[in-house]
């Protein structure tokens, strides 16, 4: 699903922290409206830039709180690093699943993960990107 790709998790939940935490500055805001602002701001932003993420509505509401500090967006940010990582190994043990579908990066560096992340061709061997991306344009569109 679009929503689970990694850039649109990170993008997205870094969005709706550093605007929940942007949010909570305003002390002269109701805390309903701090959260209604911050979580409608987030859901704009993510969609404008193409990197919806659900649960970063969820995070721009929590920060909006004003109980958090920068060090839990560290934290936040590594623990999606690590989800991602988790779930990118796990879901890609068998050539019948594949996670991510969509990396984020393009050219070179897209044909370097698309290799790293298959890391053997059809026939079983392993490959490096130059081969890869041979391989490629010899299949064509």
């Amino acid at each position: 699903a679009p929503p689970s790709q990694p850039r649109n998790i990170i993008l997205g939940q870094f969005l709706g922290m550093s605007i929940g935490m942007a949010i909570s500055k305003a002390a002269s805001l109701e805390l309903w409206l701090r959260q209604s602002l911050s979580a409608a701001l987030v859901v704009g932003c993510m969609s404008k830039l193409g990197t919806i993420h659900p649960p970063a509505g969820a995070l721009a509401i929590i920060f909006s709180a004003g109980n958090n500090t920068w060090n839990h967006v560290g934290t936040q940010l590594a623990a999606d690093v690590i989800a991602i990582v988790i779930a990118a190994w796990t879901n890609n043990l068998t050539f019948k699943r594949q996670y991510p579908t969509f990396w984020g990066v393009t050219g070179y560096w897209s044909d370097f993960v698309s290799c790293w992340k298959w890391g053997i061709d059809e026939s079983k061997e392993f490959i490096d990107v130059d081969t890869f991306r041979k391989k490629k344009e010899n299949k064509g569109p």
